[in-house]
């Protein structure tokens, strides 16, 4: 059981209800717009594209907030959703068949600006038909309906997976 400080005389934290409220108040962020490292060809710059890549960043960051799911080597968060997929699959989260609040949605491959294919990946919010994932024409999270997703060209992405986690059953 996880519990707060004493403050809070040990009363159980409801996981669910918690998790849920830090989802709906994720629309707006740009937290998440921006990650650098340090190359030795190219110098310090951003991975992120000024927030275009920042899906997986932000879910792997929130998720790793709440101990559902492992951190990178050193940072405790992810910038692939496939990298993000794998390590939720380690962490206890499992495939169910339809969105249900709380849950982590993957959505299908587009092509970035990049020139690489990308996934994405957001949560589903209290109405499991809104989801709450990086939206590059803001540079920001935000809200979009479970299959309003679309690429910059215009085209649907639909989602392809779903994930929930025991801690959240509660």
């Amino acid at each position: 059981m996880v519990t707060i400080a004493d403050e809070e005389r040990g009363r159980p934290i409801n996981f669910l209800a918690t998790w849920l409220a830090v989802l709906e108040n994720l629309p707006g962020s740009e937290t998440f717009r921006e990650l650098y490292v340090d190359d030795p060809e190219k110098g310090v710059h951003d991975v992120i594209h000024d927030g275009d890549l920042m899906c997986a960043f932000s879910a792997s960051a929130v998720m790793r907030m709440f101990n559902l799911i492992s951190g990178g080597e050193d940072v405790g968060f992810h910038t692939f959703v496939q990298t993000t997929e794998a390590q939720m699959k380690l962490a206890g989260w499992y495939e169910i068949d339809e969105p249900r609040p709380g849950c982590v949605v993957i959505f299908g491959i587009k092509m970035g600006d990049d020139g690489h294919s990308h996934y994405h990946i957001g949560f589903c919010l209290k109405d499991p038909q809104m989801v709450v994932s990086s939206m590059p024409e803001l540079k920001a999270l935000g809200k979009h309906g479970l299959h309003d997703l679309r690429d910059h060209d215009g085209n649907v992405r639909a989602p392809i997976r779903y994930y929930f986690h025991p801690k959240l059953e509660t």
